[in-house]
Parts: C-alpha cells; structure tokens; sequence
C-alpha cells in the first residue's frame, strides 16, 4: 500500500490484507487473531470488535442485536458496516 504526503489522511481499508490472508489460511477474521484488524488486536478493553454482520451467532452480530447502536450518516443513506455502541448511563 502507497502512503500518502504528510499530513494527507489515509483512509481505513479494515486490514482487508490480514482478513484475506486469514481466510486464505481458513481462519475467521472476527475469531482469529492472526485474521483480526490490529486495532481490534491492541485494544486493552476490549471496546472494538470485528466480525461476520450476516452471521447471527458472530460476537459482532450479538453485541449490536442487545445494545442500542448508531452509525454515522446513516441520514443520508450510507448504510455503514460500522456501528457504535453509546455508553451505558453511570459509566
């Protein structure tokens, strides 16, 4: 991947090189580290999660089924992959 000019923002590819090479390997991105973005990997308190959207009984699908979520311009139409768990009220 070409980097971009200092201070010119790259855009998220999620990783898709890591997620191909796991399936590749047979392994599950939202399963398996060696599969799994290294955002999800690093984070210490375990608040991103990565994982199948279409499979009922992925984490990802379960995390969004039982807590309130948004995402970013869903108004206008982006239909975005990417969901946000608010904080729970006291936290």
């Amino acid at each position: 991947m070409e980097r971009r000019p200092r201070g010119v923002v790259e855009k998220c590819t999620f990783c898709i090189h890591r997620i191909d090479a796991g399936l590749a390997k047979g392994l599950m991105p939202g399963d398996d580290r060696e599969a799994r973005r290294p955002v999800v990997n690093i984070c210490p308190v375990g608040a991103r999660t990565f994982g199948n959207l279409k499979d009922p009984t992925s984490k990802v699908s379960q995390l969004i089924a039982s807590n309130p979520t948004l995402r970013l311009r869903d108004d206008l139409g982006t239909n975005t992959s990417v969901y946000y768990v608010p904080p729970k009220e006291g936290m």
